[in-house]
Protein backbone atom coordinates (compact mmCIF):
# COMPACT_ATOMS: atom_id res chain seq x y z
CA UNK A 1 0.00 0.00 0.00
CA UNK A 2 0.94 3.46 -0.25
CA UNK A 3 2.99 5.15 2.13
CA UNK A 4 1.26 8.54 1.95
CA UNK A 5 -2.15 6.42 1.90
CA UNK A 6 -0.54 4.33 5.23
CA UNK A 7 0.23 7.72 6.67
CA UNK A 8 -3.36 8.96 6.40
CA UNK A 9 -4.97 6.25 7.50
CA UNK A 10 -2.61 6.34 10.81
CA UNK A 11 -3.57 10.09 11.41
CA UNK A 12 -7.31 9.73 10.96
CA UNK A 13 -7.09 7.55 13.33
CA UNK A 14 -5.16 9.48 16.11
CA UNK A 15 -8.03 11.96 15.30
CA UNK A 16 -10.48 9.58 15.87
CA UNK A 17 -8.82 8.53 19.30
CA UNK A 18 -8.51 12.07 20.34
CA UNK A 19 -12.01 13.05 19.30
CA UNK A 20 -13.23 9.80 21.31
CA UNK A 21 -11.37 10.88 24.62
CA UNK A 22 -12.08 14.91 24.11
CA UNK A 23 -16.10 14.41 24.08
CA UNK A 24 -16.59 16.79 27.83
CA UNK A 25 -15.35 20.33 28.30
CA UNK A 26 -14.08 21.13 31.91
CA UNK A 27 -16.07 23.11 34.06
CA UNK A 28 -13.38 26.12 34.59
CA UNK A 29 -15.89 27.22 37.16
CA UNK A 30 -14.36 24.83 39.52
CA UNK A 31 -11.38 26.34 41.90
CA UNK A 32 -11.40 24.20 44.84
CA UNK A 33 -10.74 20.44 44.91
CA UNK A 34 -13.82 18.46 44.49
CA UNK A 35 -16.56 17.98 41.78
CA UNK A 36 -18.77 19.95 39.27
CA UNK A 37 -21.82 18.97 39.22
CA UNK A 38 -22.99 17.85 42.69
CA UNK A 39 -25.64 15.35 41.54
CA UNK A 40 -26.21 14.31 38.07
CA UNK A 41 -28.86 14.67 35.82
CA UNK A 42 -31.41 12.76 35.01
CA UNK A 43 -31.44 9.61 32.05
CA UNK A 44 -34.69 9.35 30.15
CA UNK A 45 -35.08 5.73 29.02
CA UNK A 46 -34.43 5.14 25.60
CA UNK A 47 -33.27 8.80 24.84
CA UNK A 48 -29.47 9.44 24.22
CA UNK A 49 -27.72 10.79 27.54
CA UNK A 50 -24.69 12.89 27.81
CA UNK A 51 -23.80 14.34 31.31
CA UNK A 52 -19.89 15.63 32.30
CA UNK A 53 -18.30 15.69 35.55
CA UNK A 54 -15.40 18.08 35.98
CA UNK A 55 -12.80 17.21 38.84
CA UNK A 56 -10.08 19.08 40.65
CA UNK A 57 -7.86 16.76 42.91
CA UNK A 58 -7.26 17.79 46.23
CA UNK A 59 -3.72 17.96 46.79
CA UNK A 60 -3.54 17.16 50.28
CA UNK A 61 -4.69 13.49 51.42
CA UNK A 62 -4.10 10.66 54.06
CA UNK A 63 -3.13 7.37 52.86
CA UNK A 64 -2.32 4.51 54.49
CA UNK A 65 1.13 3.08 55.25
CA UNK A 66 2.02 0.27 56.77
CA UNK A 67 -1.32 0.30 58.83
CA UNK A 68 -1.23 3.83 59.89
CA UNK A 69 -2.77 6.82 58.36
CA UNK A 70 -0.12 9.46 57.46
CA UNK A 71 -0.39 12.90 55.17
CA UNK A 72 0.76 12.85 51.46
CA UNK A 73 0.88 15.09 48.67
CA UNK A 74 -1.46 14.10 45.90
CA UNK A 75 0.40 13.57 42.47
CA UNK A 76 -2.68 12.55 40.64
CA UNK A 77 -5.64 10.07 40.47
CA UNK A 78 -6.23 7.79 37.89
CA UNK A 79 -10.03 6.50 37.31
CA UNK A 80 -10.02 2.65 36.86
CA UNK A 81 -13.92 1.69 36.07
CA UNK A 82 -16.95 2.87 36.92
CA UNK A 83 -19.09 0.14 38.58
CA UNK A 84 -22.92 0.61 38.79
CA UNK A 85 -23.72 2.03 35.72
CA UNK A 86 -26.85 0.59 33.34
CA UNK A 87 -26.68 -1.13 30.28
CA UNK A 88 -26.34 0.79 27.37
CA UNK A 89 -24.56 4.20 29.50
CA UNK A 90 -20.84 4.29 29.35
CA UNK A 91 -17.73 6.83 30.57
CA UNK A 92 -15.21 8.42 28.14
CA UNK A 93 -12.40 10.35 30.11
CA UNK A 94 -11.09 13.42 28.65
CA UNK A 95 -7.37 12.06 29.16
CA UNK A 96 -6.51 9.28 27.55
CA UNK A 97 -5.47 7.61 30.41
CA UNK A 98 -8.13 8.92 32.75
CA UNK A 99 -5.63 10.82 34.55
CA UNK A 100 -6.60 13.69 37.02
CA UNK A 101 -4.30 16.37 38.31
CA UNK A 102 -4.02 18.30 41.64
CA UNK A 103 -3.43 21.57 39.61
CA UNK A 104 -5.82 21.19 36.47
CA UNK A 105 -9.73 20.53 36.04
CA UNK A 106 -10.04 17.51 34.02
CA UNK A 107 -13.40 15.86 33.27
CA UNK A 108 -15.08 12.53 32.16
CA UNK A 109 -18.32 12.20 30.38
CA UNK A 110 -21.08 9.56 31.17
CA UNK A 111 -23.10 8.72 27.86
CA UNK A 112 -25.19 6.45 25.77
CA UNK A 113 -28.68 5.06 25.54
CA UNK A 114 -30.33 2.64 28.12
CA UNK A 115 -33.74 1.38 28.42
CA UNK A 116 -32.90 -0.08 32.04
CA UNK A 117 -35.02 2.29 34.03
CA UNK A 118 -34.04 2.78 38.37
CA UNK A 119 -31.57 4.31 40.57
CA UNK A 120 -28.18 3.60 39.88
CA UNK A 121 -25.64 4.26 42.60
CA UNK A 122 -22.45 4.50 41.21
CA UNK A 123 -18.72 3.36 42.46
CA UNK A 124 -15.61 5.18 40.77
CA UNK A 125 -12.60 3.17 41.07
CA UNK A 126 -9.21 4.55 41.28
CA UNK A 127 -5.52 4.79 42.30
CA UNK A 128 -4.13 7.74 44.22
CA UNK A 129 -0.96 8.56 43.16
CA UNK A 130 0.87 10.56 46.55
CA UNK A 131 3.98 11.65 47.52
CA UNK A 132 5.33 11.12 51.46
CA UNK A 133 7.64 13.10 52.70
CA UNK A 134 7.90 14.82 49.16
CA UNK A 135 10.15 11.84 47.74
CA UNK A 136 8.76 8.63 48.52
CA UNK A 137 5.74 7.35 45.88
CA UNK A 138 2.83 5.66 47.32
CA UNK A 139 -0.44 4.12 44.97
CA UNK A 140 -3.52 3.33 46.71
CA UNK A 141 -6.73 2.08 45.51
CA UNK A 142 -10.17 3.72 46.71
CA UNK A 143 -13.08 4.25 45.17
CA UNK A 144 -15.85 7.68 45.00
CA UNK A 145 -19.65 6.72 45.49
CA UNK A 146 -21.01 9.99 45.78
CA UNK A 147 -22.65 10.37 42.57
CA UNK A 148 -25.96 8.02 41.61
CA UNK A 149 -27.83 7.59 37.99
CA UNK A 150 -31.17 7.63 37.70
CA UNK A 151 -33.33 6.52 34.77
CA UNK A 152 -36.65 7.56 34.18
CA UNK A 153 -39.10 5.26 32.72
CA UNK A 154 -38.14 1.89 31.21
CA UNK A 155 -37.59 -1.68 31.95
CA UNK A 156 -38.53 -2.58 35.53
CA UNK A 157 -38.45 1.36 36.72
CA UNK A 158 -38.79 2.22 40.40
CA UNK A 159 -40.02 5.76 38.98
CA UNK A 160 -43.20 3.89 36.78
CA UNK A 161 -46.26 5.86 38.68
CA UNK A 162 -48.15 3.02 37.23
CA UNK A 163 -46.62 0.97 40.30
CA UNK A 164 -48.76 1.25 43.88
CA UNK A 165 -47.27 1.62 47.16
CA UNK A 166 -43.65 2.95 48.17
CA UNK A 167 -40.59 1.38 46.72
CA UNK A 168 -36.89 1.87 48.61
CA UNK A 169 -34.15 1.37 47.14
CA UNK A 170 -31.74 0.04 47.49
CA UNK A 171 -32.19 -2.47 50.39
CA UNK A 172 -30.49 -3.51 52.26
CA UNK A 173 -29.06 0.25 51.89
CA UNK A 174 -25.96 2.01 52.66
CA UNK A 175 -25.26 5.80 53.32
CA UNK A 176 -28.76 6.84 51.37
CA UNK A 177 -31.91 5.50 50.43
CA UNK A 178 -34.20 6.27 47.65
CA UNK A 179 -38.13 6.43 48.00
CA UNK A 180 -40.21 6.21 44.99
CA UNK A 181 -43.96 5.95 44.79
CA UNK A 182 -46.97 6.17 42.52
CA UNK A 183 -48.11 9.16 44.42
CA UNK A 184 -46.40 12.71 45.34
CA UNK A 185 -44.92 11.96 48.71
CA UNK A 186 -44.98 14.08 51.41
CA UNK A 187 -41.31 15.08 53.06
CA UNK A 188 -42.86 16.29 56.30
CA UNK A 189 -44.58 13.31 56.60
CA UNK A 190 -41.27 10.70 55.81
CA UNK A 191 -39.96 9.29 59.08
CA UNK A 192 -37.66 6.62 60.01
CA UNK A 193 -37.83 4.69 62.90
CA UNK A 194 -35.68 2.02 64.79
CA UNK A 195 -36.45 -1.54 64.79
CA UNK A 196 -37.88 -0.76 68.63
CA UNK A 197 -39.84 2.68 67.62
CA UNK A 198 -37.32 5.39 68.68
CA UNK A 199 -37.73 8.00 65.84
CA UNK A 200 -34.64 9.08 63.76
CA UNK A 201 -33.51 12.11 62.48
CA UNK A 202 -32.25 12.20 58.76
CA UNK A 203 -32.10 14.45 55.89
CA UNK A 204 -34.48 14.54 52.98
CA UNK A 205 -34.29 16.13 49.96
CA UNK A 206 -36.08 15.83 46.65
CA UNK A 207 -34.49 14.17 43.86
CA UNK A 208 -36.68 14.85 40.69
CA UNK A 209 -39.66 12.37 41.24
CA UNK A 210 -37.59 10.54 44.32
CA UNK A 211 -37.39 11.43 47.93
CA UNK A 212 -33.75 10.85 49.17
CA UNK A 213 -33.01 9.65 52.86
CA UNK A 214 -29.44 10.50 54.22
CA UNK A 215 -28.90 7.86 56.28
CA UNK A 216 -24.94 8.21 57.18
CA UNK A 217 -25.25 8.58 60.34
CA UNK A 218 -27.39 5.94 61.51
CA UNK A 219 -25.72 2.62 62.92
CA UNK A 220 -25.87 -0.56 60.94
CA UNK A 221 -29.49 -2.57 62.11
CA UNK A 222 -32.98 -2.60 60.86
CA UNK A 223 -35.39 0.65 60.79
CA UNK A 224 -38.81 1.43 59.45
CA UNK A 225 -39.79 4.14 56.75
CA UNK A 226 -43.04 5.55 57.01
CA UNK A 227 -44.91 7.85 54.47
CA UNK A 228 -48.54 8.41 54.06
CA UNK A 229 -49.24 5.55 52.15
CA UNK A 230 -47.46 3.08 54.64
CA UNK A 231 -44.47 1.70 56.54
CA UNK A 232 -41.43 -0.26 54.82
CA UNK A 233 -38.40 -2.28 56.04
CA UNK A 234 -35.44 -1.03 55.39
CA UNK A 235 -31.88 -2.76 56.10
CA UNK A 236 -28.82 -1.00 56.70
CA UNK A 237 -25.72 -2.05 55.92
CA UNK A 238 -22.10 -0.62 56.80
CA UNK A 239 -21.45 2.55 55.09
CA UNK A 240 -18.57 3.27 52.36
Amino acid sequence: MNRKIITLFVLTAAISAVKLNAQCTPDTNLTKPGYSPDTLQHVTANVAYSQSISVLTPHDTTVNFNGNLVSARVDSIKATDVKGLPSGIIYTCQHPRCVFLWDTVRCVELHGTTSQGGVFPLRIMVTYYALLAGTFKVAQKDSITRFTLIVDGGVNSLLDHTKPGVHLYPNPASGKVYIASGSQLNPALIKVFSINGVEQFVSIKQEGNLMVLDLKNLAEGIYLVQTELGVQRLVLGKND
